[in-house]
């Protein structure tokens, strides 16, 4: 039998994997908008991001320059 969705505590259960983040080296590939937001988000969560994209931070734009800060 399979559990449904009203069945799991979906935000319960993603904060406490942002929580096992803390501290970890991650990754993120392409500085676009899911890119910038992602990154936000493991920062949030204490990570140790690493944003990788072609283009140079200066044609990237104000969010990722402020994502440097």
């Amino acid at each position: 039998m399979t559990a449904g969705l009203e069945d799991v505590d979906v935000v319960a259960r993603g904060q406490a994997y942002l929580a096992t983040l803390a501290g970890r080296r991650v990754a993120v590939v392409g500085l676009a908008r899911s890119g910038i937001a992602a990154a936000r988000l493991l920062a949030a969560a204490r990570a140790r991001v690493v944003a990788i994209d072609a283009k140079p931070v200066t044609a990237l734009g104000a969010d990722v320059a402020a994502l440097a800060a």
